[in-house]
């Protein structure tokens, strides 16, 4: 049996906080009279807790067998940085190509499943970067 700490995901782990992914079910756009399914999970959020942050996508498609050759593509993309939605949590919208297989390649476009923000030591990272107002000045008239 593989303990968590083999697995590289022991509880001691300074860093095991930001660690967050997404889900992902979507159709590939209609190229060659067919379609396939794009489903998984993303890879580990890249940037700072609390700023913004993408993720990648790196899949194999459905299989198609409707034709004589059968194929399936792979789709590798960066999602978008957050986007806040209602109740703390956030998706990622994706967009991109799949690889050229069978004489094609299909598009690809849709957002991640919604997921709350990381935690930190403090608490839940606010739900929308800080901004940066304008400092209004006073003329000196």
């Amino acid at each position: 049996m593989v303990d968590a700490e083999d697995r590289g995901i022991a509880e001691e782990k300074e860093d095991r906080h930001t660690v967050h992914v997404h889900n992902y079910n979507t159709l590939t756009h209609v190229a060659d009279n067919h379609q396939h399914m794009v489903m998984g999970a993303t890879g580990p959020a890249r940037g700072e807790p609390g700023a913004a942050h993408v993720h990648r996508l790196r899949v194999r498609t459905s299989f198609n067998a409707e034709d004589s050759t059968g194929h399936w593509h792979w789709f590798d993309a960066m999602t978008g940085p957050a986007v806040y939605t209602a109740g703390s949590e956030h998706i990622h919208v994706f967009r991109g190509p799949t690889s050229f297989d069978d004489g094609h390649a299909h598009d690809v476009m849709s957002a991640t499943a919604q997921v709350p923000d990381i935690e930190n030591e403090d608490g839940f990272v606010p739900a929308m970067p800080p901004v940066n107002k304008p400092k209004i000045r006073a003329s000196k008239r």
